[in-house]
């Protein structure tokens, strides 16, 4: 099978999606991962099964040793935290530390645990994680691939969104290259189409400001 370009990169470091013989314009390693893969044919079969495909593991639950250990029986629910953490770069310090020290979570184990995980990203790409703090002071933790806004801004290479939605450009972005946005986002929308993923993907772009071309 055709494999992709070392400059067509989307989200992981180690595997990426087949960019075809046309490349996308102003998208050279755009989107937050790093690294090629195998053919889109194989990254949908990984998807559409919810096993690994080229892009890597789908976003998963993460569960801390103590919860591993414990077992759900002995554990009581105490909360959700939500926070936006930079890849590869969480620390004891806000908005990680404050956050997980209300529900006294183990904050070392929380950041080795995601910066191990999130490696795979380029450096400082927000990441939305999601952690589910138990009683017993233990907790889980899922993350989700970027932002769509994120991709869409750093693809199209502008260095500010509008003020004004739909009456002020500025910048430009391919069809092509939401389709490619979409194919990630469909990780943390199994069960929504991609025909469904691409038009959220280009009204949120028409939204920040960014005509769409073919």
């Amino acid at each position: 099978t055709e494999k992709c370009s070392s400059r067509w990169r989307l989200v992981r470091q180690r595997d990426g999606l087949k960019a075809g013989k046309d490349p996308i314009p102003g998208c050279v390693e755009a989107l937050p991962l790093k690294g090629c893969g195998r053919s889109r044919a194989s990254s949908r079969r990984g998807c559409d099964r919810g096993r690994e495909g080229p892009r890597g593991p789908a976003p998963t639950n993460t569960m801390s040793k103590g919860a591993a250990a414990g077992g759900k029986a002995e554990r009581a629910y105490a909360g959700i935290i939500k926070l936006i953490v930079p890849a590869g770069k969480a620390a004891p310090a806000p908005p990680v530390g404050p956050a997980l020290g209300q529900k006294g979570l183990n904050l070392m184990e929380f950041c080795k645990s995601f910066n191990d995980k999130t490696k795979v990203y380029f450096d400082n790409t927000p990441i939305q994680v999601q952690i589910t703090a138990f009683t017993d002071r233990t907790f889980t933790y899922k993350t989700k691939n970027p932002s769509v806004v994120h991709m869409l801004k750093t693809c199209s290479g502008v260095p500010k969104l509008t003020a004004l939605p739909g009456k002020e450009w500025v910048g430009e972005i391919s069809i092509r290259a939401i389709y490619e946005i979409a194919l990630v986002k469909q990780e943390d929308m199994p069960h929504v189409p991609i025909k469904g993923c691409v038009s959220q993907i280009m009204a949120t772009a028409n939204n920040i400001g960014l005509r769409i071309v073919r």
